[in-house]
């Protein structure tokens, strides 16, 4: 397999995980959100003021949540370009690699934080389901970091071999 192929597939994976990313916005949260907040059986029509505020308020933290994750998505596609231009073993791939971390860190830390508070205020009926969620978020995070590791020893011996000879 060379790099054009290896980048075209992540682009591939990129894509799908957007358009996944994009039926979460437009139809997971607003559903889940409004099963929590009316119930099943409830009419729109005899919603309180605060069912509708607690629907935009967990409604505009959601989406706000979303939104480093579709920068995460521009970022890993800038690293597709540097695999598929043979520049993948390089320190700013590596340090790109770990800002996408860092972005996904800070955006759980966040996703963590206030779907304890929409718990504790019993307005999450869905908590486990995002708890996981989380615990997924992690893993891949985790393991950007140590990507990013890896590229970043690699770049450095690349530079130490170029070095030598």
């Amino acid at each position: 397999m060379n790099d054009k192929k290896v980048a075209w597939l992540l682009r591939t994976a990129i894509i799908i995980v957007g358009l996944f990313g994009l039926t979460v916005c437009a139809f997971w949260w607003p559903f889940s959100i409004s099963l929590s907040t009316i119930g099943v059986d409830s009419s729109l029509s005899s919603l309180t003021e605060a069912q509708t505020a607690e629907f935009w308020s967990q409604f505009a933290f959601y989406m706000a949540v979303s939104l480093p994750c579709f920068a995460i998505l521009v970022i890993a596609w800038l690293v597709t370009n540097r695999i598929h231009n043979g520049q993948f073993f390089a320190l700013s791939t590596a340090k790109l690699i770990n800002i996408a971390a860092l972005i996904l860190y800070i955006d759980l830390g966040v996703f963590l934080i206030g779907n304890l508070v929409f718990m504790f205020l019993d307005w999450n009926v869905f908590a486990i389901i995002y708890y996981f969620l989380a615990a997924i978020g992690f893993a891949v995070a985790i393991c950007m970091s140590i990507i990013a590791y890896f590229v970043k020893r690699s770049a450095e011996l690349k530079e130490e071999t170029e070095g030598i000879v």
